[in-house]
């Protein structure tokens, strides 16, 4: 809800989805390396409320962006 408040786009109604989306990125955020998911909530957990920063997990819109890292991380290792 927090990420709806602080959306400019606040004349589009919530979704069902929204909701959803919302709730596995607060369950998975204090647990992953890495969470993908779509490009909107994205941008509105890394600009908005900073939760990679927050949580130290990489979040990625794209699959172009996913594939990238993935491939600097084999890279690393």
């Amino acid at each position: 809800y927090t990420l709806y408040e602080m959306d400019n786009r606040k004349k589009e109604p919530l979704t069902n989805n929204d909701c959803v989306d919302w709730s596995h990125a607060a369950a998975a955020l204090p647990y992953c390396d890495m969470f993908l998911t779509e490009r909107h909530l994205a941008h509105q957990l890394r600009q908005k409320i900073r939760a990679d920063q927050q949580f130290g997990c990489e979040v990625i819109g794209t699959i172009e962006e996913a594939l990238s890292k993935l491939h600097d991380s084999r890279l690393r290792d």
